[in-house]
This record gives C-alpha cells, sequence and structure tokens, in this order.
C-alpha cells in the first residue's frame, strides 16, 4: 500500500494518512490480499519524486527486496500529480518488474489495455489541477502585492517580522537598527563592505549568516522594502508596512555601490576563478579586493588592489578555513595570471615545435 498526503491536504477528510489506510487495508481483505508493507508519506508533495517513502518503494521493486505482486493507492494522484513521473512509475518500475498497480477511488488496474490507457489520462488531468492550482497561487500573490501585503511564508526580510493576521510587515526594533547602523556604516562612516560585513558579524554572532560576506551587505543596501516597497516579480508595489530607511540615505548607498562596482572586478572575470588551491592547507583561493592608502580617507579616494588569497589566512568565510594558522602569501592578480598565462603558452607553442610569443594575459 502506498499513501500521501501533502501539507495542505492533511486536514482534509478523506484525504488523511489513517483514512487512506483503513480504506486501502478493507479493500485488501475483501479481495484476499495480504497486505505485505505500507509505505507512507506524511506531508510531501506529489509534484515530484523526491519523496522518502516512494523512493523505498521504487528500491524495494527494482531489487526484488521481498515478493510484490500489486502496489495499491487510494486515489490516482496519491501516488503523483505529474503526468511524467506517473507513467516513469507505472511503465518502468511497476509492470518492468512484474508488479501491477491499482487506483482504488477510480477502479482501474494495469492488469487491462483500457486500465493502463485510462491511467494515463487521469495522469493528465492530475497535472492539469496542479498547474491551476499553482497559477492560482502565483495570481494570489501578486494580488497581495499589489495590495500591499507581505507574501507571507519563508523569512521576512531581516528588520521585520511578519504578522499572519494582519499580513502586513511589521518593524522589528532591535533588528532595524542593524539595519540603520549598515547604512550609516556604508553612506556616512565610508566603510568597505568587507569591512562593514566583519563589523556586523563580530557585533551580532547570531546573525553571521546574514552578515556573513561583502555580498550579504550588498544586498541588505539594495533592499527596497526598508523604504515602504513590497517586491514581486521584479515590480515593486506600495507596501502597507513602515518604512525605517530614508530614500536620501538609501539614494546615497545606491551611488556608493554603484561606485564601488564599477571599481571592482567580478570574480568571474577572473582568470584562475575557481582553479586556485592553497599548497599548504588546501583551501581555496579566491580573487579579493582592498583599498590601500590612510583610513581617514573614503574608500572612494583610496586605490583598490585585487589579489588572490587563500580563505584560510583571510578567514572572510568561516566554513572555507582549512586551517587558521596559515600564512601562505597573497599573489597580485596581474602578477600570478601572468605567471600561469606563460606556462600555458609555453607548453602549447612547444607542443608544435613553435618560438613562444611574448604574450600576457589580457
Amino acid at each position: 500500500l502506498y499513501v500521501r498526503v501533502s501539507t495542505q491536504e492533511q486536514a482534509t477528510e478523506g484525504y488523511s494518512i489513517q483514512a487512506q489506510l483503513e480504506r486501502l487495508r478493507a479493500y485488501c481483505t475483501a479481495r484476499g490480499w495480504q497486505v505485505a508493507r505500507e509505505y507512507v508519506d506524511p506531508g510531501y508533495s506529489g509534484a515530484k519524486l523526491d519523496r522518502p517513502a516512494i523512493q523505498r518503494l521504487i528500491s524495494d521493486i527494482r531489487h526484488t527486496a521481498f515478493c510484490m505482486d500489486v502496489v495499491v493507492v487510494f486515489k490516482l494522484d496519491r501516488l503523483s500529480r505529474s503526468q511524467k513521473d506517473t507513467l516513469f512509475l507505472i511503465e518502468d518500475v511497476f509492470l518492468k518488474n512484474q508488479v501491477n498497480f491499482i487506483s482504488m477511488n477510480e477502479s482501474f488496474d494495469t492488469t487491462t489495455p483500457y486500465g493502463v490507457a485510462m491511467i494515463g489520462i487521469l495522469s493528465a488531468f492530475a497535472q492539469l489541477e496542479r498547474e491551476n492550482i499553482k497559477l492560482r497561487t502565483q495570481m494570489g500573490l501578486e494580488e497581495r502585492a499589489k495590495e500591499g501585503y507581505w507574501r507571507g511564508g519563508g523569512h521576512p526580510p531581516i528588520g521585520y517580522r511578519y504578522d499572519p493576521v494582519s499580513g502586513i510587515l511589521q518593524v522589528n526594533p532591535d533588528e532595524a537598527i542593524q539595519i540603520q547602523t549598515i547604512f550609516d556604516l556604508f553612506v556616512n562612516q565610508q566603510k568597505s563592505l568587507r569591512q562593514i560585513a566583519s563589523l556586523m558579524a563580530r557585533q551580532y554572532p547570531d546573525r553571521a549568516g546574514t552578515y556573513a560576506s561583502s555580498s550579504d551587505i550588498a544586498q541588505i543596501l539594495k533592499r527596497k522594502t526598508y523604504l515602504g516597497y513590497v517586491p514581486w516579480k521584479g515590480q515593486l508595489y506600495p507596501g502597507r508596512h513602515e518604512p525605517f530607511i530614508s530614500s536620501q540615505i538609501f539614494s546615497r548607498a545606491q551611488q556608493l555601490l554603484s561606485q564601488t562596482s564599477s571599481k571592482s572586478i567580478s570574480h568571474r572575470g577572473f582568470l584562475l576563478t575557481g582553479l586556485v588551491w592553497c599548497g599548504h592547507c588546501g583551501a581555496r583561493y579566491y580573487a579579493m579586493g582592498a583599498y590601500r592608502g590612510s583610513k581617514r580617507l573614503p574608500c572612494a579616494e583610496r586605490t583598490l588592489i585585487h589579489t588572490y588569497t587563500c580563505y584560510s589566512r583571510a578567514k572572510t568565510s568561516p566554513k572555507m578555513v582549512r586551517d587558521p594558522h596559515c600564512k601562505n602569501k597573497n599573489w597580485p592578480i596581474t602578477d600570478l595570471e601572468t605567471i600561469i598565462w606563460r606556462a600555458c603558452c609555453s607548453l602549447h607553442w612547444q607542443s608544435f615545435d613553435l618560438p613562444q610569443p611574448e604574450t600576457t594575459p589580457t
């Protein structure tokens, strides 16, 4: 027996786990069948097959863990709401291994050609219903955003808490102060994104995952929810929640972010990204930028130097550190890329027995 309920259906009469099992057991008893095993997936959507019980069922059938003649479900959409997955299970798993399939509610089984054909038709309607539910959900979320309500679910932006009764974001005073501190450090004190991430992670260690890197800080500085907007599908709608960042400070932050990004090189643009590892500790090397010059000057007036640096030495990402005592050197981007480029060119031209050209990476 296989039974399943999704989270939304657990409270629905007639679809609970216990109700399905009772009906299926009675059905098997009436036909004189012995139930070999019961597979239960509580709280799992039928949209995909990454469910523990259905995976155990597939494995047991393929590896003939025990004698199984037929798989019985209460309703076809309990097996899957995807036409592709339904047909895969019936044709490539069940029938291929001499196991029949019966859906009790629809009175279909795979022992007849008619049953196989009708199951294919019903699975198509099951998928259609799923797509309609998804469409209605998306339309509902869009309407909520247009009316200024938060979409609910998941985690609200740091600085707010979600009130499910009103559907409106409520300011979290402690977190709002943290966000205001980030904007002040960046706009008024001219701190770099990396410096802000380091300061915030030390001051608020329980938020280390939120303030872990420069990109985390940049995402916070770009979040227009703090101006009172509700984002949805690339659009912004006036929200019903209270903003706590002024438009002047936010605009200045965007200008500084633009200047910072224009002076920085995207990690994807570095020649050796993902290819360099530390020979001392085994950690990955990554490209980082650091400002050189008097710390009394704003970042925009200092020189930005890019280097390849060992994560263990930089300690900018704790999960990437292999040896906190590693002292392997930092390599200026241009120097290391030139060495590697020339070595590759030398090997390439030697393979053709041609003189090596003087060339540097561009």
